[in-house]
Protein backbone atom coordinates (compact mmCIF):
# COMPACT_ATOMS: atom_id res chain seq x y z
CA UNK A 1 0.00 0.00 0.00
CA UNK A 2 1.49 3.43 -1.22
CA UNK A 3 1.48 6.05 1.54
CA UNK A 4 0.12 9.45 1.03
CA UNK A 5 2.49 12.45 1.88
CA UNK A 6 0.38 15.00 0.45
CA UNK A 7 -2.54 16.69 -1.83
CA UNK A 8 -3.23 18.08 -4.90
CA UNK A 9 -5.83 21.15 -3.94
CA UNK A 10 -8.61 21.43 -6.92
CA UNK A 11 -11.11 24.31 -6.89
CA UNK A 12 -13.82 25.01 -8.58
CA UNK A 13 -14.09 25.88 -12.29
CA UNK A 14 -13.91 29.32 -13.85
CA UNK A 15 -14.38 31.27 -17.07
CA UNK A 16 -11.15 32.53 -18.92
CA UNK A 17 -8.86 35.42 -17.73
CA UNK A 18 -8.21 36.52 -20.72
CA UNK A 19 -10.30 36.39 -23.83
CA UNK A 20 -8.10 35.15 -26.55
CA UNK A 21 -4.44 34.41 -25.45
CA UNK A 22 -3.00 35.88 -22.43
CA UNK A 23 -0.05 38.31 -23.16
CA UNK A 24 3.56 36.75 -22.86
CA UNK A 25 2.96 33.59 -24.59
CA UNK A 26 5.55 31.81 -26.97
CA UNK A 27 4.51 32.07 -30.73
CA UNK A 28 5.08 28.70 -31.39
CA UNK A 29 4.08 26.70 -28.79
CA UNK A 30 1.58 28.71 -26.40
CA UNK A 31 3.16 28.28 -23.49
CA UNK A 32 2.92 31.34 -21.03
CA UNK A 33 6.12 33.10 -20.52
CA UNK A 34 5.45 35.41 -17.74
CA UNK A 35 1.85 35.00 -15.99
CA UNK A 36 -0.12 38.69 -15.77
CA UNK A 37 -3.41 40.17 -14.49
CA UNK A 38 -5.97 40.93 -16.96
CA UNK A 39 -6.92 44.27 -14.98
CA UNK A 40 -10.42 44.06 -16.33
CA UNK A 41 -11.06 40.48 -15.32
CA UNK A 42 -14.61 40.32 -13.00
CA UNK A 43 -15.42 37.07 -11.60
CA UNK A 44 -18.86 35.75 -12.63
CA UNK A 45 -19.52 32.62 -10.61
CA UNK A 46 -18.58 33.37 -6.92
CA UNK A 47 -19.26 30.34 -5.32
CA UNK A 48 -15.99 28.68 -4.05
CA UNK A 49 -12.69 29.81 -2.15
CA UNK A 50 -10.75 28.28 -5.02
CA UNK A 51 -11.54 28.44 -8.49
CA UNK A 52 -8.80 28.00 -11.37
CA UNK A 53 -9.61 29.60 -14.90
CA UNK A 54 -9.28 27.36 -17.67
CA UNK A 55 -6.63 29.59 -19.06
CA UNK A 56 -4.20 28.26 -16.16
CA UNK A 57 -4.79 31.39 -13.20
CA UNK A 58 -5.54 30.32 -9.61
CA UNK A 59 -8.14 32.40 -7.72
CA UNK A 60 -8.79 32.69 -4.09
CA UNK A 61 -11.13 34.22 -1.87
CA UNK A 62 -10.33 36.70 0.71
CA UNK A 63 -11.27 34.33 3.25
CA UNK A 64 -8.50 31.64 1.77
CA UNK A 65 -6.40 34.89 1.80
CA UNK A 66 -6.57 35.71 5.93
CA UNK A 67 -6.61 31.63 6.36
CA UNK A 68 -3.45 31.78 4.61
CA UNK A 69 -1.71 34.44 6.38
CA UNK A 70 -2.81 33.73 10.31
CA UNK A 71 -1.55 30.38 9.71
CA UNK A 72 1.83 32.03 8.18
CA UNK A 73 2.35 29.86 5.52
CA UNK A 74 5.66 31.65 3.61
CA UNK A 75 6.12 32.20 -0.24
CA UNK A 76 2.62 32.82 -0.94
CA UNK A 77 1.88 35.60 -3.51
CA UNK A 78 -1.93 37.37 -3.49
CA UNK A 79 -2.53 39.90 -6.75
CA UNK A 80 -6.14 41.70 -5.56
CA UNK A 81 -8.53 41.44 -8.95
CA UNK A 82 -9.58 45.35 -9.54
CA UNK A 83 -12.83 43.97 -10.82
CA UNK A 84 -13.36 41.39 -8.29
CA UNK A 85 -13.13 43.15 -4.41
CA UNK A 86 -12.09 40.11 -1.82
CA UNK A 87 -11.20 38.07 -4.94
CA UNK A 88 -7.06 37.49 -5.29
CA UNK A 89 -4.93 36.10 -7.92
CA UNK A 90 -2.68 33.20 -6.26
CA UNK A 91 0.54 32.06 -6.62
CA UNK A 92 2.70 29.60 -3.92
CA UNK A 93 6.42 30.36 -4.77
CA UNK A 94 7.92 27.30 -2.92
CA UNK A 95 8.31 24.27 -5.33
CA UNK A 96 7.00 20.95 -4.29
CA UNK A 97 9.38 18.30 -6.84
CA UNK A 98 7.12 15.84 -8.00
CA UNK A 99 8.12 12.60 -9.99
CA UNK A 100 7.36 12.82 -13.59
CA UNK A 101 9.22 9.50 -14.88
CA UNK A 102 7.05 7.44 -11.63
CA UNK A 103 3.53 9.19 -13.07
CA UNK A 104 4.53 9.05 -16.62
CA UNK A 105 3.99 12.46 -17.27
CA UNK A 106 4.05 13.23 -21.54
CA UNK A 107 5.82 16.14 -22.44
CA UNK A 108 4.22 16.62 -25.80
CA UNK A 109 6.16 18.75 -28.62
CA UNK A 110 9.38 20.07 -27.24
CA UNK A 111 9.29 23.93 -28.36
CA UNK A 112 13.00 25.28 -29.67
CA UNK A 113 11.91 28.29 -29.10
CA UNK A 114 10.88 28.73 -25.62
CA UNK A 115 11.80 25.36 -24.28
CA UNK A 116 8.75 24.55 -23.18
CA UNK A 117 6.40 22.07 -24.10
CA UNK A 118 2.96 22.27 -26.28
CA UNK A 119 1.47 19.69 -23.73
CA UNK A 120 2.65 18.34 -20.32
CA UNK A 121 0.15 15.87 -19.10
CA UNK A 122 -0.20 13.03 -16.60
CA UNK A 123 -0.92 15.40 -13.17
CA UNK A 124 -2.84 12.62 -11.11
CA UNK A 125 -2.25 10.42 -9.07
CA UNK A 126 1.38 12.25 -8.32
CA UNK A 127 4.68 11.28 -6.24
CA UNK A 128 7.01 13.12 -4.30
CA UNK A 129 10.25 13.06 -6.48
CA UNK A 130 12.42 10.02 -4.92
CA UNK A 131 14.71 11.25 -2.44
CA UNK A 132 13.38 14.48 -1.44
CA UNK A 133 11.97 14.77 2.32
CA UNK A 134 9.17 16.95 3.36
CA UNK A 135 9.74 18.87 6.48
CA UNK A 136 6.51 19.47 7.58
CA UNK A 137 3.26 18.49 7.56
CA UNK A 138 1.72 21.77 6.97
CA UNK A 139 2.32 23.82 4.17
CA UNK A 140 1.39 25.47 0.81
CA UNK A 141 3.86 24.77 -2.86
CA UNK A 142 3.43 24.26 -6.14
CA UNK A 143 4.00 21.61 -8.65
CA UNK A 144 7.43 21.93 -9.97
CA UNK A 145 5.40 21.47 -13.74
CA UNK A 146 2.70 22.90 -15.25
CA UNK A 147 0.57 20.32 -16.49
CA UNK A 148 -2.01 21.15 -19.21
CA UNK A 149 -1.73 22.37 -22.50
CA UNK A 150 -0.28 26.09 -24.47
CA UNK A 151 -1.51 29.03 -22.48
CA UNK A 152 -4.16 27.06 -20.62
CA UNK A 153 -1.04 25.18 -18.34
CA UNK A 154 -0.99 25.65 -14.84
CA UNK A 155 1.29 24.43 -11.78
CA UNK A 156 -0.81 21.87 -9.25
CA UNK A 157 -1.37 23.45 -5.62
CA UNK A 158 0.19 21.02 -3.41
CA UNK A 159 -0.58 21.00 0.47
CA UNK A 160 0.43 18.99 3.49
CA UNK A 161 -1.85 16.78 5.34
CA UNK A 162 -1.92 18.59 8.22
CA UNK A 163 -3.00 21.87 6.23
CA UNK A 164 -5.85 19.90 4.52
CA UNK A 165 -7.38 19.32 8.10
CA UNK A 166 -7.06 22.94 8.89
CA UNK A 167 -8.80 23.82 5.47
CA UNK A 168 -11.30 21.28 6.28
CA UNK A 169 -11.91 22.93 9.87
CA UNK A 170 -12.32 26.59 8.80
CA UNK A 171 -15.16 25.53 6.44
CA UNK A 172 -13.65 26.98 2.92
CA UNK A 173 -15.90 26.26 0.31
CA UNK A 174 -15.48 23.97 -2.96
CA UNK A 175 -12.15 22.98 -1.87
CA UNK A 176 -11.28 19.28 -3.28
CA UNK A 177 -8.19 17.31 -2.96
CA UNK A 178 -6.25 14.31 -4.77
CA UNK A 179 -3.49 12.25 -3.06
CA UNK A 180 0.03 12.55 -3.71
CA UNK A 181 2.50 9.73 -2.50
CA UNK A 182 5.71 8.81 -1.20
Amino acid sequence: METVIAKIMYGIDGEHMYKGLPPYVCPNCHTLLKRTINLDYKIKQKSGDLIHTYDGYCIVSEAFMLFCKSNKYPELEFVQLPQSPNYYYFNPKKIFYTDAERRHVQFINPCKYCGGYEEVIGSTPNYIKQGIDIQSDDFICRSDYEFGTGERKSPLIVIGLETEKKIKLAKLKNIYFAKIFK
